[in-house]
């Protein structure tokens, strides 16, 4: 199976952040969601089930995709993997893409480099 991996090294801007005890994993996959969602979305403030555009949107398909017949997991993984890792005061973030998600990999890059340009922490 072929894949595309994007990757990128990015440091923290300003003093007094603890990197290294953090569980980034899951702060830059929230982050990637939501800068995903309102890169593809049409209506960003319905939720995908109740959306009317649903059918159409690419997003659902690549954050959440369901079972296509009654047999079988509920949910289906997505066309991509996630890695993220904490070394030498650097946050090295790859998403690798595969099958349909190959096909937007412009959104996919534009999605991560806004999700972390905006910044991973509440402040």
């Amino acid at each position: 199976m072929e894949a595309l991996d994007i990757a990128g090294r990015f440091q923290p801007l300003g003093s007094g952040f603890s990197w290294p005890g953090r569980w980034w994993g899951s702060t830059v996959r929230g982050a990637l969601g939501a800068a995903l969602r309102s890169l593809v979305c049409t209506a960003p403030r319905r939720r995908c089930e109740t959306c009317r555009h649903a059918e159409g949107c690419s997003f659902p398909e690549y954050w959440q995709p369901t079972r296509e017949s009654s047999a079988g997991p509920l949910y289906r993984l997505p066309p991509w993997l996630l890695r993220v890792a904490w070394r030498a005061d650097e946050l090295l973030v790859t998403l690798r893409l595969f099958g349909p998600a190959m096909e937007d990999q412009a959104r996919f890059r534009i999605a991560l480099e806004s999700a972390l340009a905006r910044g991973l922490t509440p402040g």
